[in-house]
C-alpha cells in the first residue's frame, strides 16, 4: 500500500490520456471486469500490441478493445498502477527484438 501512495504522490496531477503516457510515467494498466476479475497489463506489452495492430493511441479506445481472459467482456474500469503485470498480452519489445535478431541471423547463415 505504501508503494501505491508513493506512486500517486510522484504522479501528482499527471494525465494518462495515451499509451505513451503510461510508458513515459512508468505505470502499468490495471483493468477491472464486470465479472470481478482484476488484471494488470505491462505498459511495454500494451504499447507493442497497440503499435502492431495500428490502434488509436488514446487509452479509452485501447482499453475498449481489450477483453477479459475469463468472460470475454471489455473492462468495466481501468486506472494506471505501479503494480507488476499479472497478465501477458503479447511479446515484450525485448522478446520481439530477440526473435527478429534470431531470424535475421538464421537467414544470413543459410547459403
Amino acid at each position: 500500500m505504501l508503494d501505491f501512495v508513493r506512486f500517486m504522490f510522484r504522479m501528482g496531477m499527471k494525465r494518462f490520456d495515451t499509451v505513451g503516457d503510461l510508458c513515459r510515467f512508468g505505470a502499468n494498466l490495471r483493468l477491472v471486469c464486470y465479472c470481478g476479475h482484476v488484471g494488470v497489463i505491462d505498459r511495454d506489452e500494451l504499447h507493442f500490441v497497440y503499435m502492431r495492430r495500428h490502434w488509436p493511441s488514446n487509452l479509452p479506445t485501447v482499453v475498449a478493445r481489450l477483453k477479459c481472459s475469463r468472460c470475454g467482456q471489455p473492462p468495466r474500469d481501468w486506472s494506471p498502477t505501479p503494480r507488476a503485470a499479472t497478465h501477458k498480452i503479447g511479446p515484450t519489445v525485448w522478446e520481439h527484438r530477440m526473435r527478429r535478431d534470431a531470424e535475421a541471423s538464421r537467414a544470413s547463415d543459410e547459403p
